[in-house]
């Protein structure tokens, strides 16, 4: 058998039909193995991965294809699809599988591949057994683990096809919530699967991912330009086959979830799911599967409907069996296949006890803040900071702003096309996908998101007339507001005061004067509502304390608090009248010395 190898998936029709028909004659077909999907992927990730495709012959006739990717070492190989796909195999006929994965091997160890890692293999694939064989006989040392467990949905007889149809439709809850869904108007499905449908519906579609994850505080990978590229590359090839289906859960003619899937080879595939998070309650993600699955049951060319990777709950509902992939790694150093082995063990163990493992993944996030800490501003720094944590005494300064009732919103030029926004979940979702190359940001995001499901507070963001946030802030009562600060809880000096707080810009934003606009707007804001604006920050801040006044905010007190080891105080230093309605006296040595400044 002869390999030839290319270094990118060439635009070649011919190529194309024969992988494809290759692919449609494994013992499983998935649409993951298709020439289009291969090209999808390096056309959105050429720049992070080199692709590696082997092409097997025998004489001039295509048998096999494994459609490999290496690092910038050229040392390790992956499946090319592994981080897209929810199945990655070699593609071939079954009877001449252990024939292509022996040539690919031993190719890959003449190439001087030190690891090969297969993921997402499935467990049931005439290549399972092999790869351990033949990665032993080409020097490799092979390990292989369980990896994810695909629940699926297997529509038999006509019988079985009713059957699943009423527990797919039948549930009481689910009458409920699918009723209240279609107030609106009624619920239907609709597909899209013609690529100038899609690429209409894809930018929402996107937003909803990304918003959804935020609020379960996860970052979607929707998030990377090149996973949006990715979809958009998949969805435009894939349509001109036939096999992109973009379903809509739609009431009254507004879309409330979606699902990126696929329907090839007899296989309809729930792969990229999403819904409108501001119906959570009526649960619309379910509520969407449930129409699909009954649909597929209408639908006798549809034998299996396949949810893919992930243990989610609500997957148990319907499937009716499930399929097992493995990972697998094939190492031509012993050392590092017996640290793998040794690895998943003690993760093993580790999940065997829920507590054991809490403690171990503390103890990790414990050690890399460690080290990042370490490594952001240098060894040399470390003595400084390891002093400053072990000496007895520190203290914080805060200072408090009131934004004068006199004090107009000095705009001027800066403040055209700018304007103040309430913060919401899609607000949240643009901002995470233009900038996710800011770690900071997407923290900071995230912690939007909760704070916009579990508080009354307000958030408010700068918004260009291109619609890009370049700051954020939120407001609140003063009174009872707790100030991580100085470790305690305020209360309001005056009657319907209001305090703005975390407020924040985006590194590539910063030095523009947004954060003085922004106050300036959202005082502005609360004046003319009848609030009192307030504002704090660090006294050592001394950019944000620019920032501050310029917005028209004047400093009202300061409160220091000291900590000596075994004891704590807090001193304010400004208006003894205020300052005795600003900070509760629990325990606390208020002393009160006049800053000189007047009332």
């Amino acid at each position: 058998m002869r390999v030839e190898w290319r270094r990118e998936i060439p635009d070649d029709e011919a190529l194309r039909q024969r992988w494809n028909a290759l692919a449609s004659a494994m013992e499983h077909p998935e649409v993951f193995y298709t020439y289009e999907w291969a090209a999808a992927v390096q056309r959105a990730y050429g720049k992070q991965l080199v692709p590696l495709l082997a092409l097997c012959y025998e004489g001039e006739c295509l048998v096999g294809v494994a459609s490999l990717a290496t690092d910038s070492s050229d040392r390790n190989a992956r499946f090319l699809s592994s981080t897209t796909a929810d199945y990655c195999d070699f593609i071939s006929h079954p009877e001449q599988r252990r024939a292509v994965i022996q040539a690919v091997m031993k190719e890959l160890a003449g190439l001087k591949i030190e690891q090969v890692t297969l993921a997402n293999l499935p467990a049931d694939s005439a290549s399972a057994p092999w790869v351990r064989v033949v990665g032993t006989n080409t020097g490799y040392h092979t390990f292989s683990r369980p990896a994810y467990l695909c629940a699926r949905v297997r529509l038999g007889s006509a019988e079985q096809r009713s059957e699943l149809q009423r527990l797919a439709l039948g549930r009481k809850v689910l009458r409920r919530q699918q009723n209240s869904l279609g107030k609106e108007g009624p619920l239907r499905l609709r597909h899209l699967n013609d690529w100038d449908e899609i690429q209409k519906a894809l930018p929402h579609y996107s937003i909803q991912h990304v918003a959804r994850f935020l609020s379960t505080q996860r970052l979607s990978n929707l998030i990377r330009p090149e996973r949006r590229l990715f979809v958009q590359e998949l969805a435009r090839l894939l349509s001109g086959s036939g096999w992109m289906m973009l379903t809509q859960l739609v009431a009254s003619n507004r879309p409330v979830a979606w699902n990126y899937g696929f329907r090839y080879a007899g296989s309809w595939f729930w792969y990229q799911p999403t819904f409108d998070s501001s119906l959570e309650r009526h649960s619309p993600g379910f509520c969407l599967l449930s129409k699909m699955v009954s649909e597929a049951c209408d639908d006798e060319s549809i034998l299996c409907f396949d949810m893919g990777l992930g243990d989610e709950g609500y997957k148990e509902r319907l499937a009716t069996s499930s399929r097992q992939t493995l990972h697998i790694t094939c190492h031509q150093s012993e050392w590092q296949h017996l640290r793998g082995v040794v690895r998943y063990h003690v993760a093993r163990v580790a999940k065997a006890s829920p507590s054991r493992e809490e403690r171990i993944r503390a103890a990790y996030v414990t050690i890399s803040e460690l080290m990042g800490a370490v490594r952001k501003p240098g060894w040399r720094a470390l003595p400084a900071r390891v002093l400053h944590r072990c000496r007895g005494y520190w203290r914080e300064e805060v200072v408090f702003f009131n934004h004068s009732p006199a004090e107009e919103m000095r705009a001027g030029s800066q403040s055209e096309g700018m304007v103040l926004r309430k913060v919401d979940l899609e607000m949240l979702a643009t901002a995470a996908m233009h900038y996710a190359d800011d770690p900071e940001t997407l923290t900071y995001l995230l912690r939007c998101a909760s704070r916009l499901r579990t508080t009354r507070d307000e958030g408010f963001a700068l918004v260009k007339a291109t619609g890009v946030a370049v700051h954020f802030c939120w407001t609140g009562p003063f009174e009872g507001f707790f100030i991580s600060e100085l470790k305690t809880s305020l209360q309001e000096t005056e009657p319907d005061s209001y305090l703005i707080f975390d407020c924040w810009t985006p590194l590539q934003q910063r030095r523009r004067g947004y954060y003085s606009l922004a106050l300036r707007m959202l005082a502005r804001r609360l004046q003319l509502q009848g609030k009192r604006p307030w504002v704090f920050c660090a006294a050592s801040n001394q950019g944000s304390t620019k920032g501050i006044e310029n917005a028209g905010f004047e400093r009202r007190y300061t409160v220091t608090r000291h900590r000596l080891r075994g004891t704590k105080r807090k001193d304010i230093d400004g208006e003894p009248s205020s300052m005795q309605a600003g900070i509760p006296q629990q325990a606390v040595n208020l002393q009160y010395e006049s800053s000189g400044r007047s009332s």
